[in-house]
């Protein structure tokens, strides 16, 4: 009976895991660590936000985890989760890193393709951004197959993508009887449009949104009723969601 016990659990086993969080071991550990020891002393974050926030995880089965602890490392091009037993993930002690006191484990598969952040769960995060939900998505293009798109309008026909490199850069000053050297992340941000799988780099202006849309009109008349001054992202999203309704 142990032995026909054993069996069922063997073949029962990936049934029970399915949906929870896989490791793919694609991330060294010690090179992770490493990498992460560096970022001390460092002015600026290497992160979307400077810490961490609470994300609904949308799993490919449609599986949702509310309210997971993430952080969107922009240096690495990873997602971290907080290891905690609440949350409804399972993770395994060869899974976890930890570093400076935190434990956490990096997210290397694509099961979870979906993640949504929203102002209302992390008001004080948003200080800093204009627009109310942001999405982490995989396979939206090809560009962001195993890597997650920062995504400000998530919509049926079209999607605005924020594109947001971090680099870091070490300059000297010459002080008083030293020279001092200072060490900080910059970020430069770009944008494009994704309509119909094809990736399209636009700036925010309102001549190349529409042209990018192929605007006959609509959306002037649109913008100029509403009072859009077109400046914000905010208003970009407005925008989107009206040229989705009417498409």
């Amino acid at each position: 009976m142990k032995i026909l016990n054993f069996i069922l659990l063997l073949v029962l086993l990936p049934v029970l895991c399915a949906g929870q969080f896989q490791s793919s071991k694609s991330i060294d550990p010690l090179d992770y660590k490493k990498a992460k020891k560096s970022y001390q002393g460092v002015k600026g974050s290497p992160y979307l936000f400077k810490d961490w926030v609470k994300g609904d995880m949308i799993h490919l089965e449609k599986e949702k985890v509310e309210a997971a602890s993430i952080r969107l490392d922009l240096i690495q091009n990873s997602l971290e989760i907080k290891v905690s037993k609440d949350e409804g993930l399972i993770f395994f002690d060869e899974d976890m890193i930890e570093v400076n006191d935190e434990k956490y484990v990096v997210l290397t598969d694509n099961y979870y393709n979906k993640i949504i952040i929203t102002r209302e769960a992390n008001p004080d995060a948003f200080k800093d951004f204009d627009v109310d939900t942001i999405y982490l998505m995989k396979g939206i293009h090809r560009d962001y197959l195993n890597n997650y798109g920062v995504v400000l309008y998530d919509g049926d026909k079209v999607k605005l993508i924020k594109a947001i490199d971090v680099v870091f850069r070490e300059t000297k000053i010459n002080s008083p009887g030293k020279i001092e050297k200072i060490k900080k992340f910059f970020r430069k941000s770009t944008y494009a449009l994704i309509i119909d799988k094809e990736l399209i780099k636009v700036k925010l202006k309102d001549k190349e949104i529409y042209k990018a849309l192929n605007d006959k009109g609509d959306l002037k008349k649109y913008s100029k009723s509403n009072k859009l001054k077109l400046k914000k992202e905010s208003d970009f999203v407005k925008l989107l969601e009206y040229w989705d309704s009417i498409k």
